[in-house]
């Protein structure tokens, strides 16, 4: 790859990268009444519609290459903007009113957000030290962004809504967590009742919401061991003939991970939360083409977003009824944290 072809992508691309090593790049945009095979779906966290990004280039590269050629074609360094923290009182008024709808028997879980943020504008180089950072990581996670001139996102997600290989589905629970920092304070996870119920809750929505396609298997939970967090996972598998990757995205989002148990409660209401109006495409869904018989879409989780001078990273935390403030604001502070070490941004 070129020079130019590397600034292009930076410019306006996107990235999806498995764990394996395995990565693919878009580049070249294009315009949507054109056609194109690279269309990346994805949606905001409160919809209400699904939108594309299409893209008339796809490459597939190792992660080695691409760090290679950042690190040839740019002065990667740490960036240090300053952070404006999150703040408790308002996570307080999230708190209180979750709380308030399980203990009324409304809902049984749903999931806040907090948000650090600083005023600074991304270099080409600073995006380039965040692509390097990203691919970098060595964990069951997957490097990702999406982006335009003006706004955008890199992350590591350990989330995915589900992988396709033709009729064979992998999707995920994932919810229950401990920061490595406490786990000699806390029970084991899997031990942690308060942990194993929100995590239960999560694998009972993602089945109920499969049950249009067939009956899916589900394995675990086990712990997944990320940089410095602790997570409960379970695997959910299916196997169908009628697979349509946009209608499942849709049919999917937003788990019980990320939103509200039981859905017939509604979501919209949490738009009233602090935080939570302008989360974009945070906790959302991003579907990625890999083949024609292939697709990943990921949770847009454990993300630095930018938009135009200002640069964002939410956290959330699941909330069910034995739930402590104390303990969960702790555990969005991490996520914070965890996001900010796996970009190469220091804490």
């Amino acid at each position: 790859m070129s020079p130019n072809v590397i600034n292009q992508f930076l410019q306006n691309g996107a990235f999806i990268a498995l764990p394996e090593g395995e990565m693919w790049l878009f580049f070249a945009p294009v315009e949507d009444r054109d056609n194109s095979a690279n269309s990346i779906i994805y949606a905001d966290f409160f919809g209400p519609a699904a939108k594309a990004r299409k893209f008339s280039q796809k490459i597939r590269v190792s992660r080695q290459e691409i760090v290679s050629l950042l690190t040839k074609n740019f002065k990667l360094e740490a960036f240090s903007p300053s952070w404006q923290a999150p703040s408790l009182e308002l996570f307080e008024l999230s708190f209180r009113e979750i709380i308030g709808r399980i203990l009324r028997g409304e809902i049984e879980k749903a999931v806040p957000v907090i948000r650090t943020q600083a005023e600074h504008r991304l270099s080409l180089a600073e995006k380039a030290f965040l692509l390097a950072s990203a691919l970098s990581v060595k964990s069951q996670s997957f490097p990702y962004g999406l982006w335009d001139e003006q706004s955008g996102l890199i992350g590591v997600t350990p989330e995915i809504l589900f992988h396709r290989r033709g009729e064979s589905l992998l999707t995920m629970a994932l919810a229950g967590t401990c920061p490595k920092i406490e786990a000699d304070r806390r029970p084991h996870l899997l031990k942690d009742q308060k942990e194993i119920a929100e995590h239960q809750l999560v694998v009972k929505d993602i089945c109920e919401r499969l049950k249009k396609w067939g009956q899916a298997q589900v394995s675990g939970p086990l712990v997944l061991e990320l940089t410095t967090l602790f997570h409960l996972k379970s695997e959910i598998q299916l196997l169908a003939h009628n697979f349509d990757d946009q209608e499942l995205m849709l049919q999917l989002h937003p788990t019980a991970a990320l939103g509200v148990y039981p859905r017939n409660y509604g979501l919209q209401w949490m738009k009233n939360l602090p935080y939570q109006k302008d989360r974009g495409v945070f906790g959302g869904p991003i579907l990625f083409p890999l083949a024609e018989d292939q697709s990943l879409c990921l949770v847009a989780i454990r993300n630095l977003m930018w938009d135009q001078g200002q640069l964002l990273i939410h956290a959330g935390c699941g909330l069910v009824k034995d739930s402590q403030m104390p303990r969960e604001w702790d555990e969005l502070l991490a996520k914070v944290n965890s996001v900010k070490s796996t970009l190469g941004i220091p804490v």
